[in-house]
């Protein structure tokens, strides 16, 4: 269209000037042509005289091709496929993590070309009848050497079944079993698309289980994903060993496990292992029972011996739930591991909340398992353990039975041997783990030998995309922390790549410049220099320690005994009430201290800030430090089988201030990191007095939400949860845009097969990938690829070695030394050898 306006202007121009127009019309005629030639181009062109605009827009060649809907990314880069599905996702226990399900009317749709041959051609003639109502069905049929394909929902299907030969194509339904690939966007990193096994199910909505939610930052509250069905053999095979979810369970960032237990598993596991949890022979059996099913229909489950007696026999939770690692004598899946839980004080093993778990040979010895020893942020976990035995054990990346049949907590069976995983054989299991043999030494030196080995980088490598994705993924969920506490002053600080943005732009404006931290003991000086000097020497390593996700699970057994969440667990007490009021009156009489030290210009100026600025400082402490007693209080008051307080303890969901500000006092509400700031002519509400500073004026909910906000504090709380809002929707967008930069700046970066780190051009960026050339995937402490203490602790336990002399603690280090000198460690990584040593 724009081009034949072009031609037509330039007809007129020709016209005007053969017959001799005026130089004012050839003129106006000219810019004419040079308005529409730069719209061509660019239809965006700023500078157009009103008088000139044309009526109908067009898209010009800049705008065809940049942008989300342009030529490179939404026809090249990204397009429109067949073969694909999208609907709501819900959640579904009973699905393995590698599974998926799929609705009947969606798999009527979905289908796959299988070429027939003699195994599959009776089962293809029963599908080519069935048609395309029936599921499993087919849809289409093309007969060998013809592009025709004849469509089954009419004509006489048992003809066309009868008519089936040996090389034609029926594009059979979706069936169970079939390979997909599942996507929820936006794809932030690689595993936001992962391989599953479909499993055709009746109801309308994709259905998975909700430990594999972590990769894909998935929720149920009206997520949509988006499912794709591979249409050769070839793309199958593929997806299935690069893009499976049983091969992708750790992050390449940082090579914690993204799949693992989650909420409702987290809470069962720290219910049924609690020091004063007790079952009978029947409940014990009942969820014994729970094992065998599925493929480990005919797996034997052997209980231990009984841990009481008299009067009458009794389990403990803990043995109960060794059984789901060990489920008899002779299983091969043996972890041992030593770690402190999320609710740990002092004394090891001593610790008076039974927060210091031991487990030898996959028997639990004390310690109560919570979101540190099951769920996702550490490597302090018995998944995470379990995965580098296997590694060792066979050699073969991820071989592992993670197949967790029929997981249930709260109501949700486990079938499957939950956690036995490799080939790994036991040569008998001793208690005697306090001995050191030679043999303990050498078989250590190997295991320690192959991990280093398999840690190197692969030639070939995207480091560059791993940089950029590691950094930009959790970014967006990073920068809605605040969000989820109402508000809170204390809480409030820019993270994730808002904060890499501030840092890397160097702006003058910081968000959130200092975060202040009181300590409990803030009288002793010398202690403060001691913290604030390991604060400084903490390593941004040492500060990213996050995700990981799935695996075994519990049990029937918060079916049994029930665990709901009532109006009745944040109930507070009569001394809970009496305590809140003190501190209120202590703290509000503080407050009115300093605001009459400032009028009197008595309160002492804090460096670098005016007399306004201190007194806020000073105010919002006091306040902050309100909300916090009344925490503690809270705490003490609340019985421990008080549902919100496991819930928040075992790390399942929620958290304390999420309980304090439900029983005990909301806090003061932040905007930009401070109090509520004046408006309405010198006052933050036309309630209150002008210039006053009283909290309550400035912000401050005394309420909890049970007792229920006034309308001033409603008012001043939706104030707060609005910005939250708004920051959300707005550094949502800048994250994602600053996360898509990186990834193209930093695409073309591979590691190369002399270790170097280049770019697309041939250009050396780093001569050793990250200094040291290995994988972050394998690092099972940090910048270690082996966690020595434990590893050793682990050899030690799965074999004695009783009939072999113990060394002396001083013929360990030579006994070493003389090892690495065999011959095959002679070429052993050095790093290795300077760390066993």
């Amino acid at each position: 269209m724009k081009q034949s306006e072009i031609l037509l202007i330039n007809d007129v121009i020709a016209k005007h000037t053969s017959t001799g127009g005026k130089v004012e019309l050839i003129q106006e005629d000219w810019d004419f042509l040079q308005l529409h030639v730069a719209l061509y181009f660019n239809s965006e062109v700023s500078g157009v005289p009103l008088t000139m605009i044309p009526k109908k827009q067009t898209r010009g060649i800049v705008q065809r091709l940049k942008g989300k809907q342009g030529r490179f990314r939404g026809n090249l880069s990204g397009k429109r496929v067949d073969f694909s599905a999208r609907t709501v996702i819900s959640p579904d226990p009973n699905l393995l993590i590698h599974q998926v399900g799929v609705p009947e009317r969606v798999a009527k749709i979905l289908t796959y070309p299988e070429r027939v041959h003699p195994r599959n051609i009776e089962k293809m003639k029963q599908l080519v009848q069935n048609g395309t109502e029936k599921h499993p069905g087919a849809n289409y049929v093309q007969q060998k050497g013809s592009a025709f394909k004849k469509y089954l929902a009419y004509g006489n299907r048992d003809k066309i079944a009868h008519d089936l030969r040996c090389g034609d194509i029926v594009e059979r339904h979706l069936v169970d079993g079939d390979i997909v690939l599942f996507n929820r966007q936006p794809s932030l990193h690689k595993l936001s698309i992962m391989c599953h096994q479909a499993k055709v199910q009746p109801q309308r909505t994709f259905r998975f289980n909700e430990c594999a939610c972590t990769p894909y930052n998935a929720d149920f509250d009206g997520d949509e994903m988006n499912l794709h069905l591979p249409q050769t053999e070839e793309a199958r095979a593929e997806a299935w060993i690069l893009m499976g979810n049983k091969s992708n369970l750790v992050t390449p960032k940082n090579g914690e496990l993204l799949i693992a237990a989650t909420q409702d598993f987290i809470t069962g596991g720290y219910v049924l292992t609690q020091k004063d949890e007790f079952l009978t022979k029947e409940r014990a059996m009942q969820l014994a029972t729970c094992l065998i099913a599925g493929p480990d229909a005919n797996m034997t489950v052997e209980l231990p011996p009984p841990a009481i007696l008299k009067p009458r026999v009794l389990w403990t939770g803990k043995q109960i739930f060794s059984l789901i690692m060990k489920p008899h004598r002779k299983s091969s899946t043996l972890i041992n591991l030593e770690t402190k839980g999320k609710n740990y004080t002092t004394n090891l093993d001593l610790c008076c909340k039974d927060s210091y778990v031991v487990i030898r040979n996959s028997e639990i010895m004390c310690g109560v398992m919570d979101k540190s020893t099951m769920g996702s942020g550490t490597k302090k976990c018995i998944f995470y353990v379990l995965l580098q035995e296997v590694y060792k054990a066979s050699d073969c990346y991820l071989l592992i039975k993670l197949d967790i049949d029929r997981i249930r907590v709260l109501g949700l069976e486990i079938d499957a041997e939950t956690i036995r995983f490799a080939k790994f054989k036991s040569r008998g299991a001793s208690n005697e783990i306090c001995r050191t043999t030679k043999s303990h030494l050498e078989a250590f030196l190997e295991v320690v030998e192959k991990k280093y080995s398999r840690a190197v980088t692969e030639p070939g490598t995207a480091v560059g995309a791993l940089a950029a994705q590691s950094i930009g993924e959790p970014g967006t969920q990073m920068t809605l922390k605040t969000f989820h506490f109402a508000g809170v002053a204390s809480m409030n600080i820019t993270q994730g790549v808002p904060r890499i943005v501030e840092i890397i732009n160097a702006s003058k404006t910081i968000s959130t410049p200092i975060i202040t931290a009181e300590l409990e003991n803030n009288t002793n000086m010398e202690f403060a220099r001691k913290v604030k000097g390991r604060i400084e020497k903490t390593t941004l390593g040492e500060v990213c320690k996050l995700k990981f996700n799935i695996n075994f699970f519990l049990v029937r057994f918060d079916f049994d005994a029930g665990f709901s969440f009532g109006v009745g667990d944040v109930t507070p007490s009569r001394i809970l009430l009496g305590e809140k009021q003190k501190l209120l009156d202590n703290g509000y009489s503080k407050c009115s201290d300093y605001i009459s030290k400032m009028k009197s210009g008595t309160l002492q100026c804090q460096p670098g800030c005016t007399l306004e600025e201190t007194l806020e400082a000073v105010m919002l402490r006091e306040l902050s430090s309100i909300r916090e007693l009344a925490a503690k209080a809270c705490f003490n008051e609340l019985h421990r089988t008080n549902s919100a307080l496991i819930m928040a303890q075992s790390g399942s969901k929620g958290s304390n201030i999420n309980i304090s500000q439900m029983i005990a006092c909301v806090g003061q509400q932040a905007i930009n990191g401070k109090r509520v700031p004046n408006g309405y002519e010198d006052r933050s509400l036309p309630h209150f007095e002008k210039f006053s500073k009283i909290p309550a004026a400035r912000g401050f909910v005394q309420n909890s939400f049970f007792s229920g906000l006034t309308p001033t504090e409603f008012f001043f709380h939706t104030m707060a949860g609005r910005e939250g809002l708004v920051d959300t929707a707005v550094k949502t967008a800048e994250t994602g845009y600053l996360q898509r930069r990186l990834v193209k700046c930093l695409e073309d970066l591979v590691v190369h097969y002399d270790g170097t780190v280049r770019n697309a051009i041939g250009e050396v960026v780093e001569f050793t990938y990250g200094g040291d050339g290995l994988d972050p995937v394998f690092m099972e402490v940090q910048c270690k690829p082996v966690d020595l203490e434990r590893q050793f602790m682990h050899i030690r336990a799965i074999d004695g070695h009783r009939d072999e002399e113990a060394l002396e603690g001083d013929e360990i280090l030579p006994t070493v030394t003389d090892i690495l000198k065999l011959e095959k460690y002679i070429n052993s990584r050095q790093d290795f050898k300077q760390d066993c040593l």
